[in-house]
């Protein structure tokens, strides 16, 4: 099966704690041609948290990579803002550094919050390079580097 040059139709991460997420990109009637709908292709993707026991949560929205517009971020988590209690902040377990090097180098580095009885949030750290990369030797660790990075995103899309 050929592909439209960097697609994917899904991405699949596993997590140092067990849980895995895995982004599938859908097709709809809108979608340009191409033999595989993917990251860059697809309007919308569903994104999908797995724990130990099996689905934690499951969402369909934009596809930030498809629609700048979805970079915004899901809309049930920019009307949260006390994000509460339970949350996990889920990624593969590189140090502040090693994803400053990752970064740097053009490269993603995913990262997911979640709290039960929500949508699993993505934050591509890399697909927002530059404010990653100026606020990354602040951060204190991951999840304060992910929280400013979407607080800075938030800000700059009113």
């Amino acid at each position: 099966m050929s592909y439209v040059k960097g697609d994917v139709s899904s991405e699949s991460y596993d997590f140092q704690n067990g849980n895995r997420l895995v982004i599938d990109y859908l097709e709809d009637r809108d979608s340009p041609v191409c033999d595989s709908v993917g990251r860059f292709t697809a309007k919308y993707r569903k994104v999908t948290l797995y724990g130990k026991l099996g689905v934690l949560s499951e969402v369909v929205e934009l596809n930030p990579f498809y629609d700048r517009d979805a970079g915004e971020l899901n809309s049930k988590w920019q009307k949260d803002d006390s994000f509460g209690t339970n949350l996990e902040v889920i990624h593969e377990g590189l140090s502040l550094d090693e994803i400053k090097d990752r970064v740097s180098d053009g490269k993603s580095y995913l990262v997911v919050i979640w709290k039960k009885g929500n949508a699993p949030l993505p934050v591509d750290l890399g697909f927002h390079r530059d404010v990653t990369l100026s606020v990354i030797d602040s951060a204190g660790s991951v999840a304060g580097l992910t929280f400013n990075v979407i607080n800075i995103v938030r800000s700059m899309n009113g």
